[in-house]
């Protein structure tokens, strides 16, 4: 008993790690803005988010990437002019060549090593575009378990980017050996990790990739 097949309070948390995670969204109503913080896995190529509610109106979003550029679409219902917060991320090392919001050359203000800050009023329609060069990342770990599986215990826990040395710091289990994958100039290159036996169950390491200019 006390058992019921939809779970709402629990299933709203698959949802949860893409809206304030991956999106970094926050609707601020009362103010009529939006911030959005990108954390896009590097090897991304589009995302698209309909139906954004911010009182009676909807804004969406949209993200595209070709070799060399990003480009932001963003759509609003509203009559009025809706401020958005905008913070993309980027992979380490990324070299910013233009920045351009409906057309117009905008000054590019670092939040830190990794994201920008852009903030402009939205009419209806508004796009960014970014024109970029190099960069690197290390790609999110992606299991697919099955029942009864067990954790393969595989975690990258930061990286780093020092002038030509890429290096990422990584934790897994004694005695495995797992692959890690980085991602430069639109290529994915693969980096296996060997975990040495030892009496721990957890072996930190850390795996450097030298950057061919």
């Amino acid at each position: 008993g006390g058992v019921c097949p939809h779970q709402a309070w629990s299933e709203t948390m698959v949802l949860q790690p893409a809206i304030e995670g991956m999106l970094g969204l926050e609707v601020d109503a009362v103010n009529n803005k939006i911030k959005f913080s990108l954390r896009l896995p590097a090897d991304w190529s589009s995302i698209k988010v309909d139906r954004i509610k911010i009182g009676n109106s909807f804004v969406d979003f949209e993200m595209k990437r070709t070799n060399g550029k990003y480009f932001y679409n963003f759509t609003s219902t509203s009559s009025k002019q809706i401020r958005i917060e905008f913070y993309p991320s980027f992979p380490l090392g990324t070299e910013f060549q233009k920045v351009e919001i409906n057309g117009k050359p905008t000054e590019i203000q670092k939040q830190n090593h990794k994201s920008i800050n852009l903030s402009f009023a939205l009419n209806r329609t508004s796009k960014i575009e970014i024109d970029y060069k190099n960069g690197i990342s290390v790609l999110p770990v992606v299991s697919h378990p099955m029942p009864n599986d067990k954790s393969e215990g595989f975690r990258i826990l930061s990286d780093k980017l020092e002038g030509d040395a890429y290096s990422v710091e990584v934790q897994g289990i004694s005695g495995t050996t797992q692959t890690l994958e980085v991602y430069r100039n639109g290529k994915i290159g693969k980096v296996e990790v060997k975990f040495e036996k030892s009496d721990k169950k957890y072996i930190n390491k850390t795996v450097k990739v030298k950057i061919e200019r």
